[in-house]
């Protein structure tokens, strides 16, 4: 039992209630907060109602190291409670991690305990009490000890799932003992090395699972020769302030990554994210996510069947797609034009585009700023120049994400052992690419779509654009 000796220099300890302090210098501290840009913990001194103590402590949350003490302590330091609470944290750390019974790890650790600091601890008999306490708080489901803990704030990650059976990292990024909106990002560590490759990313940010700790997830694909995933974050929500220290805590382990595009769903929270992160990449939504977010829509508005019923209604939900194969400079006249020819019908999603894609009218006879603008989601320049409407890369590789993500009720530890099989599909893709294996081929049907838009693409009269939607509409498919 090794693990109980020589922890004094520990830094992070677990109190008593499972909540995270800070040891310097002799003295305790426990977590207060985090700053605005999320970027650095601030600290109390644990003895600030005993002794009425003001100290504070700033860390980051990056490195953990001290950046700043705030007033002095009124109090003397006490290495002893600083002793104390490393070996107790091992302890309940050392019951996480192995499959020993908790009674035998805390009599081992008082064992191995040099008799001056064991005359400090409390009672074996106190100590299994606190070891109870966390097994009945953590293990609601009835699993082992640390399969399920039930606050993100109290999770400690237990080391088979910290690194890779070759020692390469695999948890890249905890953000902390006490955060309560904590966020785990899984990986590979010398994933790093060529970061800097990693111009062209696809997020999938669409995947969420029941849990009541991580409920989404958000997976990072870089592209080299195949759509490798790179990164995958279990997220406690879908705000932008969340985002945002995703991607910061992505920039600060690969201090390389510098994408130029990235490509996502129409999520405006993440989409401020990357471009306030990584200013010179230009997020873009594609244009599957367009079709299913036109697919979420009909549903909500309670227009699904009709649009599997009724062929020509279902043609023009598909004219509206076809907006985004007009130049940016046209898709107004094409709007305006096609919008009062459509049927009365399709009035609640002419509504919705027009509010989400292209902005309501305002006073001065222009347009409001809408959330995703033209430029976000046209693919006109993209057919022109030759490139794919979609990407089956990227389509199979979403496709084989959500099937491993498949796991009914999954404890979080379940969750997290699908992202290391994800992780050695996605060694095997980089290896390919090393050994010069190419992607398959594209399907035929795909190809020939493909050289039909883009000859339409080319055609645009911006004297007829109904007639381009319509045409347009007839040559796309869209699996509703």
């Amino acid at each position: 039992m090794d693990s109980f000796t020589n922890v004094s220099d520990k830094a992070s300890f677990v109190s008593a209630r499972d909540r995270e302090k800070f040891a310097h210098d002799g003295y305790l501290y426990t977590f207060d907060r985090f700053d605005s840009t999320e970027r650095i913990k601030f600290w109390r001194c644990d003895k600030r109602t005993a002794h009425h103590c003001k100290a504070r402590l700033h860390t980051s949350v990056a490195t953990n190291k001290v950046l700043k003490q705030v007033n002095d302590h009124s109090h003397a330091p006490d290495g002893d409670r600083v002793e104390i609470a490393a070996v107790c944290t091992s302890i309940i750390r050392q019951v996480q991690e192995t499959k020993a019974k908790p009674q035998m790890v805390v009599k081992e650790a008082f064992r191995h305990l040099p008799f001056p600091t064991r005359r400090k601890m409390p009672t074996r008999k106190a100590m299994w009490v606190r070891v109870q306490r966390l097994m009945k708080k953590r293990a609601a489901n009835g699993e082992p000890l640390g399969s399920q803990p039930v606050d993100r704030a109290a999770i400690v990650v237990p080391k088979a799932y910290r690194t890779h059976k070759d020692g390469d990292g695999f948890l890249l990024y905890d953000t902390g003992l006490g955060d309560h909106d904590r966020i785990l990002i899984f990986g590979r560590l010398s994933n790093g090395a060529w970061s800097n490759c990693m111009k062209n990313l696809v997020a999938n940010a669409t995947l969420d699972i029941e849990s009541s700790l991580f409920p989404h997830v958000f997976v990072l694909m870089a592209e080299r020769g195949f759509f490798i995933p790179v990164l995958f974050a279990l997220l406690p929500d879908k705000q932008e302030a969340t985002y945002r220290r995703m991607f910061s805590a992505a920039k600060e382990m690969w201090p390389d990554l510098a994408p130029e595009s990235v490509s996502m769903d129409f999520d405006q929270a993440a989409m401020n994210a990357v471009c306030a992160v990584f200013p010179n990449a230009n997020a873009v939504g594609c244009f599957v996510h367009l079709v299913r977010r036109m697919k979420t829509k009909l549903v909500e508005k309670g227009l699904l069947e009709k649009y599997n019923t009724d062929t020509e209604f279902a043609r023009s939900v598909r004219m509206v797609l076809a907006l985004a194969f007009v130049p940016l400079d046209a898709i107004e006249k094409a709007f305006s034009e096609f919008s009062s020819k459509s049927p009365k019908a399709l009035g609640p999603i002419l509504d919705w585009f027009e509010e989400d894609y292209l902005g309501l009218p305002n006073h001065f006879g222009s347009r409001r700023i809408p959330p995703f603008p033209p430029r976000l989601w046209s693919v006109y320049d993209k057919m022109l120049m030759g490139e794919y409407l979609t990407n089956e890369l990227v389509n199979a590789a979403s496709r084989r994400i959500s099937s491993e993500f498949a796991v009914a009720q999954p404890t979080t530890w379940k969750f997290v052992d699908r992202i290391r099989a994800l992780q050695e599909w996605s060694d095997q893709l980089y290896e390919d690419f090393e050994w010069g294996k190419k992607p398959p081929k594209r399907r035929l049907q795909f190809v020939e779509a493909d050289k039909r838009i883009q000859q339409l693409v080319k055609q645009f009269d911006s004297d007829r654009p109904v007639e381009f939607l319509r045409s347009m509409a007839d040559n796309f498919a869209t699996e509703f």
